[in-house]
């Protein structure tokens, strides 16, 4: 059943209501032909079933679709004019006063609709059959793309009623996108490891490591440590700690791009683009430890491209790192070398160095650094 009421003013007061554990979105998984003409359709669909069999009603819709830069809407004639593939279900919106709008710049595209009649568009067809699709999108890739799968996917998705309320999903929507017919050839990336050995770094593929590097996933704390798990290689949109000799490498492998902006393993947070936060941990050496210091609220930080910050809820201001060749216990070799340690400088995290001569294995519970390198007091 429709209703008719004063739609406009009331979508000027009303905001989004609690997301409905009935709402369901989904889209299709398109193959794309790399060659700048051909269109393929990308299929959106929606429903709201209730428990009873009821569905509940919208009136209009919008959202935002991320794709991979070189693919575009793609056109079609109607009458003498070239206009945007998009196309709403017919029995859905059957008789109804919709005006459709898309907006589209690289990597993304905005639709929406408005609905100038106030009436809601059919969830079902006549015979009371559920309609899954809600519209159509044609799309082409250009040339210029290389040959993967893409991840695509839906942000700020909002369904709304005719009394101006909203419902959103209650996951983020997501799909595959190949694109074939396009640029052949493997990626490439340098990346250079500082003086301390250490570095993040998050990959659009995945790479083998050269010699001399170790990766490890930041799985969670132990206090103020972050427990490490080595991995054989990396993996694509897996952001990693990195460890080896100072020095350049390379890292190659196949492209596959993904629609993320930032993707999120264990305690680490890798950006594809510059992005600049205000809160968590990143990678810093600070009177001679390197660990991941907390960022200053009221001094926010650009985390570059293909680098990674932390995050964690912990009320420290370093969070140390400790690599498993590392971790020997201090007190051990104090036992079986303390004459060699007679004057050899030990620090602690704060750079602050403790007089060899006095540790005589007394030293408390903590993470210091003896020769470059961390030792566990247990």
């Amino acid at each position: 059943m429709r209703k008719t009421i004063l739609f406009a003013a009331l979508l000027l007061l009303a905001g989004v209501q609690t997301q409905a554990q009935t709402l369901k979105v989904w889209m299709s998984q398109p193959t794309m032909v790399a060659d700048g003409s051909t269109t393929t359709y990308l299929t959106v669909c929606q429903t709201d079933i209730n428990a009873d069999g009821s569905h509940n009603l919208y009136a209009q819709f919008e959202m935002r679709l991320h794709v991979p830069n070189g693919i575009s809407v793609a056109t079609k004639r109607v009458g003498r004019k070239d206009v945007d593939d998009f196309t709403l279900n017919a029995e859905r919106f059957e008789g109804i006063d919709v005006s459709p709008a898309i907006a589209a710049s690289p990597g993304l595209i905005s639709i929406s609709t408005l609905n100038t009649g106030a009436d809601s568009y059919y969830p079902d067809s006549e015979s009371g059959e559920t309609i899954e699709e809600l519209f159509t999108l044609g799309l082409k890739a250009d040339p210029s793309m290389t040959n993967g799968i893409y991840e695509i996917y839906l942000s700020d998705v909002k369904f709304i009623r005719l009394d101006a309320t909203a419902e959103t999903p209650g996951e983020t929507v997501k799909a595959a996108m190949t694109v074939t017919g396009g640029q052949q050839g493997e990626g490439e990336i340098s990346y250079t490891l500082s003086e301390a050995g250490v570095g993040t770094l998050i990959l659009p593929y995945d790479a083998a490591l050269p010699e001399g590097v170790r990766a490890y996933r930041c799985v969670s704390l132990r206090e103020s440590t972050v427990v490490l798990e080595e991995q054989e290689g990396i993996a694509a949109h897996v952001p990693v700690l990195l460890q080896g000799e100072p020095g350049t490498y390379t890292f190659m492998g196949t492209p596959q791009h993904g629609g993320s902006a930032s993707y999120t393993s264990g305690l680490l947070t890798g950006v594809m683009q510059a992005e600049t936060i205000t809160a968590g941990y990143v990678l810093q050496t600070q009177g001679g430890a390197t660990g991941f210091y907390a960022v200053n609220p009221e001094k926010p930080l650009t985390v570059p491209a293909g680098r990674c910050y932390l995050q964690a809820e912990a009320d420290v201001k370093v969070l140390n790192i400790v690599f498993p060749e590392d971790a020997t216990s201090l007190n051990e070799e104090l036992r079986v070398k303390n004459e060699e340690l007679e004057g050899v400088a030990i620090y602690n995290l704060a750079g602050q160095m403790v007089n060899g001569r006095s540790v005589n294995g007394k030293l408390s519970k903590g993470i210091y650094i003896r020769g470059g390198k961390k030792r566990i007091v247990k």
